[in-house]
C-alpha cells in the first residue's frame, strides 16, 4: 500500500533518478592526516568496487598524485571514487561532477 501511495506521488521515480544521477557523480575523499581517515578509507572500500577507485598512496604520494592528474578523461570518467592524501582541486580536472 505504501508503494502505491509513493508511486502515485512520483516519489519512487524521483528516488530512482537520484540514484542514477548519483552514480555518475565522483566522490573525492581528501585524507587529512590524523583525522580518522584510515577508518573512513576502509568504509569507502567496503562500499565501492576496487576497480572503480583511485587511491593516492601515502608512501608514494608524489608519484600517485601526479599520475592521477595525468590520466586521460576516459579513465577518469570510469572512476567513481578518488581517495587519499592529495591536494585540493582534483574536481577541476574531472570530466564528471564530483562531491
Amino acid at each position: 500500500m505504501e508503494e502505491q501511495s509513493l508511486s502515485g506521488l512520483g516519489l519512487i521515480e524521483n528516488r530512482r533518478m537520484s540514484r542514477a544521477a548519483a552514480a555518475e557523480v565522483a566522490v573525492i575523499f581528501l585524507h587529512v592526516p590524523k583525522t580518522a581517515g584510515t577508518t573512513l578509507n576502509r568504509l569507502i572500500e567496503w562500499e565501492y568496487p576496487l576497480f572503480q577507485m583511485y587511491s593516492v598512496d601515502p608512501v608514494f604520494f608524489r608519484w600517485s598524485a601526479s599520475h592521477l592528474w595525468r590520466l586521460p578523461p576516459q579513465r577518469l570518467k570510469k572512476t567513481r571514487v578518488f581517495k587519499g592524501h592529495m591536494l585540493f582541486g582534483l574536481h577541476k580536472v574531472l570530466p564528471q561532477p564530483a562531491t
